[in-house]
């Protein structure tokens, strides 16, 4: 699997989690979910997901779980560019034409609507800001 691995990359929304001893990977683009085998282990321990194209650490791996990893998004065609999947969701959900009410909010540090739970409850800014 060496040599397909080459034309693939880690996703960059991978995370690793450890809970009660056992290896979690979670894909926050894809949600994919992953628990990983003890056996397996080791290889996804040395894994570093902030080099997105180090798979050396896979190669070992058989080519059932790497069709498993490909599923669930954790790793990814090298030409992949996730940031204009997020994009593309991110403008289908405003400007498509699903009937939903879709707002964006983002007030500066000048907000005025002194918000309960914020932290610029207690400024005094003037009104007309």
């Amino acid at each position: 699997m060496e040599s397909g691995l080459q034309e693939l990359k880690f996703s960059r929304y991978n995370q690793k989690v450890e809970l009660s001893g056992k290896l979690f990977l979670y894909n926050a683009l894809t949600g994919g979910y992953a628990s990983v085998d003890e056996e397996y282990r080791d290889n996804f321990d040395k894994c570093d997901f902030k080099k997105l194209d180090s798979m050396k650490e896979l190669a070992e791996l058989p080519n059932a779980i790497i069709n498993q990893l490909m599923e669930g998004g954790f790793i990814i065609p090298k030409n992949f560019d996730e940031f204009n999947v997020i994009k593309s969701m991110h403008y289908r959900g405003r400007f498509g034409a699903n009937k939903a009410l879709t707002m964006t909010l983002i007030p500066t540090m000048n907000c005025n609507f002194r918000c309960p739970y914020c932290y610029e409850k207690d400024k005094k800014y003037p009104v007309k800001k």
